[in-house]
């Protein structure tokens, strides 16, 4: 979604759903630690989920959910080597990256550099068992996706996209390899 569309708020929903292990928009998850890695935007996030937390009654020191504050450059294997050892230390059940254009130095039209990327994404996922959410802008042109390499929405799993009229917003599932897409939420 394009900036200021919720994104960081659509995700805090989701992580403290995992976090709680309650429901999801009806759906069943599985309690367990986000590792949250704020590449955007650290103290602005902070706040996001504090006022989350006061908005739904929360105390945030009950929720596992650890935010890691120094972006990575998911193009360069030390820092996903130093990530990983991070990561493993928290155990997470869920790894957030918000957002993917701050955390690698690189050409995000680069097939070869956004690929490089992910594939540190794919390997934090092989080591930690957990789910990697990727947090992307869309292009200057919302109806043609994602910003940069057009093949990043082939090699995703799922793509969730993120729109805001006015106060409301809306979630609309574009892609799910293994289930249902074109569902939505509305949210505000």
């Amino acid at each position: 979604g394009e900036s200021g569309s919720g994104k960081s708020f659509f995700v805090i929903d989701i992580m403290a759903s995992i976090a709680r292990g309650l429901p999801w928009r009806d759906r069943a998850v599985k309690q367990g630690t986000v590792a949250y890695i704020c590449a955007e935007g650290a103290g602005g996030f902070k706040r996001r989920l504090k006022a989350y937390a006061e908005h739904q009654g929360l105390d945030l020191a009950d929720l596992p959910i650890e935010v890691l504050g120094d972006a990575p450059n998911l193009m360069e294997t030390t820092d996903t080597r130093d990530l990983i050892a991070a990561l493993q230390r928290v155990k997470p059940s869920v790894i957030v990256v918000d957002t993917f254009s701050q955390s690698f130095i690189g050409n995000e039209n680069s097939g070869e550099d956004v690929g490089r990327a992910l594939g540190h994404c794919k390997l934090l996922h092989k080591v930690t068992g957990a789910p990697v959410i990727l947090v992307h802008h869309s292009g200057k042109d919302a109806s043609k996706g994602a910003r940069g390499w057009s093949g990043l929405r082939a090699a995703a799993d799922a793509e969730i996209e993120i729109v805001r009229i006015g106060d409301d917003r809306a979630a609309t599932i574009s892609k799910m390899k293994d289930g249902e897409d074109g569902l939505e939420f509305g949210f505000k």
